[in-house]
This record gives structure tokens, sequence and C-alpha cells, in this order.
């Protein structure tokens, strides 16, 4: 473990979260939070990359979703989205390998706001399972 994925690891632990290293796949963290949205990150491409994976309704049209995630990128900060080959909501984001406390919880509190956008949106209940 570098020492930014070391503090990157630290910071979120201060904020709540638990963070365990994923026994199924080496270098790759989940982090869980009581009352947050759960995703995993692992060091790539010089940096801290943080996903996380909504199931689709089976129900829903590619139209349909494709217009979702069209709405989603117009209020993200800092997070992506879109269909995987899986059929699901992948979010991703990436941070940059240094590590500045306020300008990573800065990080964070975006990346909670772009997930509490998704939560709330009015479709997320019709097309997500």
């Amino acid at each position: 473990m570098t020492a930014v994925l070391d503090d990157v690891k630290d910071h979120l632990e201060f904020l709540g979260y638990r963070v365990k290293e994923k026994p199924e796949a080496e270098g790759v963290y989940g982090a869980t939070h009581d009352k947050r949205w759960h995703f995993v990150f692992n060091e790539q491409v010089g940096g801290i990359f943080f996903r996380s994976f909504v199931p689709t309704d089976d129900v829903a049209t590619n139209a349909e979703l494709e217009s979702f995630v069209n709405d989603l990128h117009t209020k993200a900060i800092v997070a992506r989205f879109y269909i995987d080959e899986d059929g699901d909501l992948a979010i991703e984001a990436w941070w940059p390998n240094i590590y500045e406390r306020s300008a990573f919880g800065t990080f964070v509190d975006a990346w909670n706001q772009d997930i509490g956008a998704m939560i709330q949106h009015p479709k997320t209940e019709d097309l997500l399972e």
C-alpha cells in the first residue's frame, strides 16, 4: 500500500467508513458506512479509483437508462455514470495520487453529493433495483 492509499484509507475510516481489503482481489478495498453509499477503491493509473455498481431493473429500456444516465451527468461533480456490459449502473471517480486532507474531504463530499443526487432522482426507483 502506498502512502497516499494509506492516507485515503485512514481518512475514510475517520469519516466513519469501515475499510477492508477484498479477499478476492488483492489491492482492492471495500468501504462501507452505516449512512453512506458503499464502494470499492484501488490504486490505478497514478491515482485512486473509486467505483460502485447498482443493478438496473430488467424491464428498463435502453432509452430510459440512457436518459437517466445523461441526466445524472448534468448534476454530477466528480462521479461518472454509465451502464456496464452486465447492464448495471456503474459509478466511478478518480482521485490523483496526492493527499491533502481538506481537498480529499471535499472530494468525498462531492462523491456523496453525486450519489445523493442519483438516489433522489425521480427515475431511480423505476430503473434501479
